[in-house]
């Protein structure tokens, strides 16, 4: 409810924001408040106490955020396993119940809240809480942030080279193939060079004999980056000829490290995983024909990829905080608990260890199951480390 001569929506979002006076500028996550209802193209938290008379008008009030940061609030003492802040105004009557109203964050948030109720607090991002129709003293309640800055690298994907498709393997090529993805598993984060296969002395040359056979058939080609698609930029799919090589320039912000997962997309059943590859950020560095290897030999693709990291010139606001993980590709999330996540394209599974696993970068964070009539099915969650 509005007052009479209070100002619009949009007006108060503004005046909120501007409330921060420049400290807000050096935070990644901006906070507004509204007390006439949530603000569009915010993430927006109602803040109510049932027990407050209805003339105080609280149950249109709402605390917003540029984006999810897993915010909640409790009007019946802290959230477990949550970090949470006291919001209290000392001189509301005891019968209105405020001495236990808290609002929560996650516990890895990088986001740390403050109360005051005697003004803004020096050198802290503040936006004031205020309801116009309480006549008790809200007027200097501030509610002030803190964030921890996170550092983001530029991840450039400069080549991708499809050397074998996934059309299965001969039982020479499943012999190579061992070789390599027992090399590709041993170098972990990173993998193996393509001019490393060719070391007679270490593989043996029939891996290099092999590499050098000219393949034939077409990947409809999916590439992401934590779950994020970057390839193909419209349509389901890039079609990618054996022996084609391309210069896509895909560029993703990342954090500490990504996941790199080449994916056939397939019209007719679940799309086929052909691939994942850990790249770790923190330098600048260039790296050359890195092999990608299917994890069945049933599909038997075969990819060398191209990348460039440069450090500290990625933007954090666009990495990935969560993915949702089948057992053939992950996908990203638009909440940090996958609540209410598309699935269509995820190949579900009743056995949680058939799902990908999530990588180093981030946490399992549980799992979504879905109910079928004779066995449940699963997602795996997956978290960023270094999610706000």
């Amino acid at each position: 409810m509005r007052q009479p001569g209070s100002t619009t929506r949009a007006g108060m979002a503004a005046a909120c924001l501007a409330a921060a006076a420049g400290v807000a500028e050096a935070q990644a996550t901006r906070l507004a408040w509204s007390s006439a209802g949530p603000i569009a193209g915010m993430h927006c938290t109602q803040v109510i106490e049932g027990a407050s008379p209805l003339a105080h008008t609280w149950r249109d009030n709402f605390l917003c955020t540029s984006r999810d940061i897993g915010l909640r609030w409790s009007s019946s003492g802290p959230v477990a396993g949550m970090r949470c802040t006291q919001i209290i105004e000392g001189a509301e009557p005891l019968e209105h119940t405020w001495r236990d109203n808290y609002l929560c964050l996650p516990q890895d948030s990088p986001v740390t809240l403050s109360w005051s109720s005697s003004g803004p607090i020096p050198g802290r991002a503040c936006v004031q809480v205020h309801e116009g129709r309480d006549p008790y003293s809200w007027h200097d309640n501030y509610l002030c942030w803190t964030e921890e800055l996170r550092r983001a690298d530029l991840l450039t994907i400069t080549e991708i080279r499809n050397i074998k498709p996934a059309s299965g393997l001969d039982a020479a090529g499943k012999a190579v193939f061992g070789i390599v993805g027992a090399a590709v598993a041993a170098a972990g984060s990173g993998g193996v060079s393509l001019g490393d296969l060719y070391d007679g002395a270490r593989f043996g040359v029939t891996v290099g004999q092999y590499l050098d056979r000219a393949f034939s058939g077409q990947d409809d080609l999916i590439v992401k980056i934590d779950g994020r698609t970057l390839l193909p930029a419209q349509g389901p799919y890039h079609a990618m000829q054996a022996g084609q090589m391309i210069r896509p320039n895909l560029r993703a912000s990342i954090i500490g490290a990504a996941q790199l997962q080449l994916v056939e997309w397939d019209g007719g059943s679940d799309n086929d995983n052909l691939g994942v590859l850990v790249i770790l950020g923190g330098r600048d560095y260039v790296a050359r024909n890195v092999v990608i290897l299917a994890p069945d030999d049933e599909d038997g693709s075969i990819y060398l990829v191209s990348y460039r990291v440069e450090a500290g010139k990625g933007t954090a606001q666009d990495v990935p905080n969560a993915m949702l993980c089948g057992t053939n590709q992950c996908n990203e999330c638009a909440r940090l608990d996958c609540a209410g996540q598309p699935y269509g394209d995820l190949d579900r599974d009743g056995d949680k260890p058939d799902l990908i696993r999530c990588p180093a970068h981030f946490t399992e964070a549980g799992f979504i199951e879905y109910p079928q009539v004779f066995e449940n099915v699963f997602l795996r969650v997956c978290r960023h480390m270094a999610a706000r």
